[in-house]
């Protein structure tokens, strides 16, 4: 649409002003999502889209069909998921190439979304995952440009597109934040503060 188009150039003409943040605000349904990577091409840079829901992320996949997908260990199988359904990839003993949850472990499907998402033009990731991938100093999504990318003439520069950026305060308080509950402080001799 015409509106989404002028949307697009406008963040464009911001992001070559200088500026390193754009907000974009929208109602459901305007084709943010989409407007994100449309930006991300017209700058030509790859992008990594992160959302605080997996219908959103499910959706962003569905809505562009070069976006590679990429969510938390949790919800891959390991390749011994028919003896140990309860067993998933956050159980993982990766070391040095080999696995005991998995007879292939390069085939692994979390190992194997990783290395797409890592690769692609649309890596999209929930935001939480991200915030804990974006510490680690391998991260693939803290330097967008990495070998094994779709077109190799992709700028570098981390293009990040943060959906429902509402949220985003409560999400990196639950990633900075530790709880001791009141077993763990009867185990300690301790009392909350008021």
């Amino acid at each position: 649409r015409q509106v989404q188009w002028d949307a697009a150039l406008e963040v464009v003409e911001m992001f070559q002003a200088g500026n390193k943040v754009v907000w974009l605000d929208g109602p459901p349904g305007s084709g943010k999502t989409f407007l994100a990577d449309l930006v991300a091409r017209l700058l030509n840079h790859r992008a990594v889209y992160v959302a605080t829901t997996k219908h959103l992320q499910d959706q962003a996949v569905a809505e562009i069909p070069y976006a590679r997908l990429l969510k938390g260990r949790q919800n891959y199988p390991t390749q011994m998921g028919e003896l140990w359904p309860e067993v998933t990839c956050e159980d993982c003993t990766y070391r040095l190439g080999k696995c005991e949850l998995c007879t292939e472990p390069d085939e692994c499907e979390y190992r194997v979304a990783k290395q797409e998402a890592a690769g692609a033009q649309l890596a999209v990731l929930n935001t939480a995952y991200w915030l804990r991938e974006v510490a680690g100093i391998k991260s693939a999504f803290s330097r967008p440009s990495v070998p094994g990318a779709i077109d190799p003439k992709l700028r570098a520069g981390g293009f990040v597109v943060v959906d429902e950026c509402d949220t985003l305060e409560k999400v990196l308080l639950g990633y900075v934040e530790f709880i001791i509950g009141e077993r763990r402080m009867r185990e300690l001799g301790t009392i909350a503060p008021k």
